[in-house]
């Protein structure tokens, strides 16, 4: 398998992994309930659409897999394009970025720089926003993605206490509860729907409590307008039984990245615990 082919398969996996254990979590709540898998025929019409058709009749040799939920590429890859700034080549090209974006990190090693920038709304921090920049050291672009929103319209204005967000994130909790805290950032939630996304803005609840596994530290998230429980999460990691057994899926393209995709196992997928 060549790398154009095995790039494909890892971004067309990144968010598709399916496994099946023996390990629960009754206090867990996940505010993503959408069938997160690419739809080989959507991603066919993204691709012909004049946004991308303009961006390759200039920069051929290009790939693309898209967000299907902001219809802008989760990752793009080719060529190298001298970029001087990044922003403006985006721009340039169609892509409506926010207006608020900034850098978070820079890694250089011995063959690239990557950089990534989080998108903030009202000075507020979007989380699930990303946009992900990859150079050569020569400032020649090679691949970019673009996981970031364009049609938030949210008050920024709580309707919810501190003390209300509280009460929500620890529902239901029965065992006694300790080290509750509230961070004094708001952030606003990007929940993935259907080729869309909503937007929340959102406390950050963290305390910790125990389980029938043992101590539990979860991590919250409540809708600051109107209380619901979007988010909770326990960082506290447990194995699954000895016994248990995993299947790790996900779609391929098997021939090139213009064929549609088929969902296969990935039978030959080692997990090794260190």
């Amino acid at each position: 398998m060549n790398k154009l082919l095995l790039l494909i398969l890892f971004i067309s996996s990144f968010n598709l992994f399916s496994t099946t254990h023996h390990h629960s979590d009754e206090h867990e709540v996940r505010y993503i309930k959408e069938n997160m898998m690419i739809n080989s025929q959507y991603q066919e019409s993204l691709r012909n659409s004049l946004l991308w058709k303009g961006f390759i009749d200039n920069n051929p040799n290009w790939f693309v897999i898209f967000n299907e939920r902001n219809q802008l590429p989760h990752r793009a890859f080719g060529e190298p394009i001298p970029v001087s700034n990044l922003q403006l080549f985006l721009a340039l090209n169609n892509f409506i970025l926010p207006n608020d974006l900034r850098q978070v990190s820079t890694v250089r090693n011995e063959k690239h720089i990557n950089k990534i920038y989080n998108q903030y709304y009202n000075n507020i921090e979007v989380i699930g926003s990303r946009l992900y920049a990859k150079f050569t050291l020569n400032n020649e672009l090679i691949a970019f993605g673009l996981d970031v929103f364009n049609d938030i319209n949210l008050s920024t204005i709580p309707k919810l206490t501190q003390d209300q967000a509280i009460y929500s994130a620890c529902s239901n909790i029965s065992k006694p509860i300790s080290n509750i805290f509230v961070k004094s950032e708001l952030k606003i939630l990007a929940n993935p729907k259907y080729r869309s996304y909503s937007y929340h803005l959102v406390y950050q609840v963290s305390f910790s409590t125990m389980i029938s596994e043992g101590p539990a530290n979860f991590i919250c998230y409540v809708d600051a307008h109107d209380g619901t429980l979007l988010m909770r999460k326990n960082t506290v990691m447990y194995e699954a039984p000895l016994n248990g057994t995993a299947t790790v899926s996900g779609a391929v393209y098997p021939t090139n990245p213009y064929d549609p995709a088929i969902t296969q196992n990935f039978k030959d997928l080692k997990a090794i615990d260190q």
